[in-house]
């Protein structure tokens, strides 16, 4: 485990620095060199994320949403939390800005991540679908009382207990740009799960 764990930070790092790299090129409009790092980017990530996470995170085909996922995933591990995913299909185009989606589905982790800390018998569950007309992301954690969905999507105010951010008002301010998506939130008696979908134009 201690391997397993140190290969993933340094993986982290690594590909944190390759994207970085990826960056500057765009900045420079320099194409050429951008695909061949974004093929860099897939050849170096797959069996790494493979060897952790199978064949479910191998699917997702955007690599700034894979090493998100991959990051947060590694995170839980290393925290003791819980965590399944699913993913149906191969991911290789959504409609959606990638920055716009990267937001979004990292405050929805973050806010699953915050949410179980502290909780007993944390659990996470990822499910991620896409087919010929949406993609949906949807993520559920357990929860010790039901989340304060009126308070948590005011402008200044988060999921988290004792913390102030955007959190919630973040994300639907960010969906409120599509006309193509909506999202879903669920309060249960133990869990609590958050979900957006975008519809295919």
């Amino acid at each position: 485990m201690n391997e397993q764990l140190t290969l993933a930070q340094e993986f982290r790092h690594d590909y944190k620095a390759i994207l970085i790299s990826l960056s500057e090129s765009l900045a420079q409009e320099n194409l050429q060199a951008a695909k061949q790092q974004l093929n860099d980017i897939i050849d170096y990530s797959k069996p790494v994320i493979e060897s952790f996470y199978g064949e479910q995170l191998a699917k997702m085909q955007l690599p700034t949403i894979q090493f998100l996922l991959y990051d947060f995933l590694q995170r839980c591990e290393e925290h003791g939390i819980q965590t399944k995913v699913s993913i149906n299909k191969e991911i290789t185009d959504v409609a959606m800005n990638i920055i716009d989606l990267s937001r979004c589905i990292s405050i929805l982790c973050n806010n699953s991540f915050e949410a179980v800390m502290n909780s007993p018998a944390a659990s996470i569950e990822l499910l991620i679908s896409h087919s010929e007309n949406q993609f949906t992301f949807s993520i559920k954690n357990t929860v010790t009382e039901p989340v304060n969905l009126m308070a948590a999507m005011k402008k200044g105010m988060t999921t988290k207990k004792m913390h102030q951010g955007y959190g919630l008002f973040i994300f639907v301010k960010t969906l409120s740009k599509y006309s193509n998506t909506h999202y879903f939130f669920d309060n249960e008696k133990d869990y609590f799960t958050a979900s957006f979908s975008i519809l295919h134009k």
